[in-house]
């Protein structure tokens, strides 16, 4: 789903479709706020990047993901991939947590103070969207 980090940037696959995610969206953070919401509330909910100068929006609900990829086009690209809420957030889950410190990097990679309180920040929501996605997991069929 998500590629490691390089320079502000990171490859988003789903549904067969690559996007290039910038730096310009608080990836880490904000996907994971959304995830933990979803899952605690069980309710559907939505993540959002920039793709400088088109912008990617995904609603992830219980049983697939609807995404809106708006370009340079008048009419956005729109689809549906069959990918779970769960599903959706384990994937979240295993590519933010393969290399925290390449996440904390994320927006201002010069900046030590900010990329340890965005460590501490990305490893706490990791810690609780994990918790989550184990209770949930014994629900699973």
């Amino acid at each position: 789903m998500l590629s490691v980090p390089k320079y502000g940037w990171t490859d988003f696959s789903i549904g067969g479709n690559e996007y290039s995610l910038s730096y310009l969206t608080d990836v880490p953070i904000d996907w994971l706020e959304s995830a933990v919401y979803g899952l605690t509330n069980q309710r559907p909910f939505v993540v959002y990047a920039e793709c400088e100068p088109e912008e990617i929006h995904l609603t992830v609900t219980e049983m697939f993901c609807h995404v809106i990829y708006e370009g340079h086009e008048p009419n956005p690209e729109t689809y549906f991939v069959k990918m779970t809420m769960l599903d959706f957030c384990k994937a979240l889950y295993a590519d933010i947590s393969r290399d925290v410190d390449a996440w904390a990097d994320w927006s201002r990679y010069d900046d030590e103070n900010f990329r340890e309180e965005q460590k501490r920040k990305i490893q706490s929501l990791l810690d609780e969207l994990d918790a989550l996605i184990k209770e949930q997991s014994k629900y699973e069929t």
